[in-house]
């Protein structure tokens, strides 16, 4: 029988170049790779020096994805994950690719609280209240302090229909003890959050049926904050919703207003018929009534408050929008007029302001500088989020009969939602 004997040498030198090759495979796929992300980096670099926030994002995905350690390169991608997500032309898949992102490096690098604060913002967009609450408390378990995001906690337990709870909180962030009817600054918590104080009142006001003491803790959030812009656009808002509830006492005001001039026209006037002496004793019961004297307080409020606003920073745009929706509610669209030409002029990417201009002057019959507003608004914002802009010109094109300009615009519209 033939024997066969194994060239064990020649095993041993094969099994040593298998390993050398390998080696020398891993390292030559090694340098690959690295080559291959370093240039997926210097890319990205380029492409935000280039003002290319989606290419960045492309590239630096690709990056991370071969450098999966790299953890400085995550929260760089989360972050343009969250400026891609926020461009005007942004997709659904854009939005929802970002949560994913920085869910992920949230937990990869726990302790980025800036990260972890965008992360609440998204999950409060997407309407994920629950979620959102335990992150605020992660945050507050390092600075329990924190009295923005104890605000922010707030409106998300109301977020979660959690009334109970959320009323129980609030009185805390403000210091306002039920059991005695009170309120003590000295044990709130948020005493300068004004959306604290604003969201407790609306939902004393429409949920609870308490609207005077939804008014006390608005009044309070003022003397609390007299110095915030914010706390008097709030108290504005509040007392103007207030005002137009209450329908019955305005279409009162304008009666008298109409008859006689005003009040002090009222009380004046001497009546020459039986009717107009009964007319006129029914207003001036109608100004001895309780309800219709705090009604009228409750307006001066209103105007009281966006004055204290334009006289802390006048040319905030927040303070001329909401300045010019009071003097509209008043009449005056001459003031609101002049508010928003400004508000336009300085804050050019504000579309609002080119939007209600137009619906003034449109409303003030010159429907020519109202086309005018709408055509400079729609350069300024063009594709989809010029739609408001769009459908507003065409109603003034259809009111005017312009039945062709009426078919241009629709077929733009068309073409902005394909």
């Amino acid at each position: 029988m033939q024997r066969y004997h194994v060239n064990y040498r020649l095993l041993a030198g094969l099994f040593v170049g298998g390993l050398v090759t390998a080696g020398a495979l891993h390292a030559l796929w090694s340098w690959q790779i690295d080559r291959n992300a370093n240039s997926y980096l210097v890319r990205a670099d380029e492409a935000v020096d280039a003002g290319d926030p989606r290419q960045a994002f492309h590239d630096l995905h690709q990056y991370t994805r071969l450098r999966r350690k790299d953890l400085d390169a995550r929260v760089r991608l989360a972050n343009l994950a969250l400026e891609v997500s926020k461009l005007d032309d942004a997709t659904r898949e854009e939005h929802g690719l970002a949560y994913g992102i920085v869910e992920e490096t949230v937990r990869q690098v726990p302790d980025d609280a800036a990260l972890r604060r965008e992360l609440i913002n998204m999950l409060m967009r997407f309407g994920r209240a629950h979620d959102a609450i335990g992150q605020i408390d992660t945050l507050l378990a390092n600075k329990p302090e924190d009295a923005e995001l104890k605000s922010l906690r707030l409106q998300c337990l109301f977020s979660t229909k959690d009334y109970r709870k959320g009323v129980q909180y609030a009185y805390q962030l403000i210091g306002y003890d039920p059991s005695t009817d009170t309120f003590d600054s000295a044990k709130a918590t948020a005493v300068n959050q004004p959306s604290a104080y604003y969201t407790l009142a609306n939902v004393l006001l429409a949920r609870d049926k308490k609207p005077e003491l939804a008014e006390r803790v608005i009044d309070q959030m003022v003397k609390m904050n007299p110095e915030s812009v914010e706390a008097n656009l709030q108290c504005n808002r509040f007392y103007s919703k207030r005002v137009k509830s209450q329908r019955d006492l305005a279409s009162a005001e304008r009666a008298i207003e109409k008859t006689y001039g005003g009040i002090e026209q009222l009380m004046a006037a001497e009546p020459e018929t039986e009717s107009d002496r009964q007319e006129r004793n029914q207003f001036l019961k109608l100004l001895e009534e309780d309800r219709f004297k705090h009604w009228r307080e409750n307006k001066k409020k209103t105007q009281a408050a966006i004055d204290r606003a334009i006289a802390l920073d006048a040319t905030d745009a927040d303070v001329l929008y909401q300045a010019s929706q009071t003097a509209i509610d008043k009449n005056d669209l001459e003031t609101a007029r002049k508010m928003l030409s400004e508000g336009m002029e300085r804050y050019p990417d504000k579309q609002a302001f080119y939007d209600r201009l137009a619906r003034v002057e449109a409303f003030s019959g010159d429907e020519e500088k109202a086309l005018e507003i709408l055509d400079r608004g729609i350069k300024q914002f063009p594709g989809i989020t010029s739609y408001t802009l769009r459908q507003q010109k065409v109603d003034i094109l259809f009111s005017r009969q312009d039945l062709a300009g009426v078919k241009r615009e629709l077929q733009s519209i068309t073409s902005l939602k394909t």
